[in-house]
């Protein structure tokens, strides 16, 4: 009983390992020491339409980058592309 216990305690503290990692690579973007560093770079997004690959694109757009996104569903693609221009501008 113990050691169960014990694999779930540490199942989640990598989880929350993991969650504060993510969350500090998307900081990391967000902050304004990689705007020069990114200038003028391309960069593909797959998965774009939704999860993470969203959350990327809606960050990277403010950049001054060549941004290129990829989406399973036609529709679902051209409607993030359509909410990407509303954010750029």
């Amino acid at each position: 009983m113990i050691i169960i216990v014990i694999i779930i305690l540490i199942g989640f503290l990598t989880v929350l390992f993991w969650m504060a990692k993510k969350r500090s690579s998307i900081e990391k973007f967000k902050s304004n020491e990689n705007k020069n560093e990114l200038a003028g770079k391309t960069i593909l997004i797959t998965g774009s339409t939704g999860g993470f690959g969203l959350l990327l694109a809606q960050t990277l757009i403010k950049l001054p980058i060549n941004l290129f996104i990829t989406g399973k569903d036609h529709d679902k693609t051209i409607e993030t592309i359509n909410s990407l221009e509303k954010i750029n501008k």
